[in-house]
């Protein structure tokens, strides 16, 4: 099993190398995957992410999802969590922590009930195993909101066999990539 901070240091380097072109191509064929999923899910509530850098980009969907009635909410991070916040149009949003885009209104926080949650990450396991930038903010929250279904995604290079997990990472109900369906 390799560690997490060599899969990490691949993988970002695998991503600084994608193309604008291959990001539109794999997040569209993520976001039609998604798209099926939140309709047959019957859910309303998405907990959404702002892409950073050169994750897979969601922004098209979202917009469908809001004008088809959706609520959507975005991140905000603290100091040891996030929180987020529900999101009426798409372009009300400044940087805040890490650089990463945030709602500015902040008056309807989401509370714990049934929601999708759309999990980005650095790399997914076989074993729907997760890890991220390291602070653990994704895995606190889910542990909050056990009424939530965290889904992953990622492009497919960013799936590996084996992730090295510890008692506090949460594992996705799937994982969706631009080319595999996990479950």
């Amino acid at each position: 099993m390799k560690s997490n901070k060599r899969i990490r240091t691949k993988i970002l380097m695998k991503r600084a190398r994608l193309s604008d072109e291959e990001i539109l191509e794999g997040s569209n064929r993520i976001a039609n995957i998604l798209e099926i999923i939140i309709n047959r899910s019957g859910t309303k509530d998405i907990l959404c992410f702002y892409p950073l850098d050169k994750e897979v980009n969601l922004l098209g969907l979202y917009e469908k999802l809001l004008s088809k009635g959706h609520n959507l909410f975005f991140p905000v991070s603290g100091e040891e969590e996030i929180d987020f916040y529900k999101v009426n149009v798409l372009n009300d949003f400044e940087k805040g922590k890490f650089n990463v885009y945030e709602p500015i209104s902040r008056d309807n926080i989401f509370l714990d009930k049934e929601a999708i949650v759309i999990c980005p990450g650095l790399a997914f396991d076989r074993k729907n195993n997760r890890i991220g930038y390291g602070k653990g903010y994704y895995d606190k929250f889910l542990k909050k909101h056990q009424k939530t279904t965290p889904i992953g995604v990622c492009f497919g290079f960013q799936m590996v066999d084996e992730l090295d997990v510890s008692f506090w990472d949460v594992p996705m109900e799937m994982i969706v990539t631009d080319t595999v369906l996990k479950r």
